[in-house]
């Protein structure tokens, strides 16, 4: 036998033998792959692009739901990308009508296309849950 085949003999022995002594190290907080990966939702509230996708995201709920309900953004609770064949991304807000001391809890998913300027809303859920006269400061 010549001296590459012993190599790869002693090679694959080698990998024979280690080969349960690898692991994979995820950490806990690693986004799942294809799954939505957490945002800090402070620096995104001051991104100009994400601001741009709440407005964009509250118009189409305006559109579709009710044309009474105009919803304005007071405060971003959450945000999540997922990469898909663009990035969708979602948003957790508390928002309010204007002139009004109602306030709503609204997830919204708004899909992104940047290469094509093509954005849309996919989904969205509105739930009424308190009054600002409610809240003390």
């Amino acid at each position: 036998m010549n001296k590459i085949g012993i190599a790869f003999v002693l090679f694959l022995v080698y990998s024979g033998l280690n080969a349960g002594t690898f692991e994979v190290l995820a950490d806990e907080d690693s986004p799942i792959v294809g799954g939505f990966e957490k945002k800090d939702e402070k620096k995104a509230w001051r991104d100009p692009k994400v601001k741009k996708l709440i407005k964009f995201g509250l118009e189409e709920v305006h559109k579709r739901d009710n044309q009474h309900l105009k919803l304005f953004a007071i405060k971003l609770i959450s945000y999540e990308t997922q990469v898909v064949a663009g990035t969708n991304h979602r948003f957790v807000l508390d928002c309010r009508l204007p002139k009004s001391k109602r306030m709503f809890h609204v997830t919204i998913v708004v899909y992104e296309r940047c290469w094509e300027n093509h954005i849309e809303l996919l989904h969205y859920e509105i739930a009424e849950y308190m009054y600002l006269s409610l809240i003390h400061i």
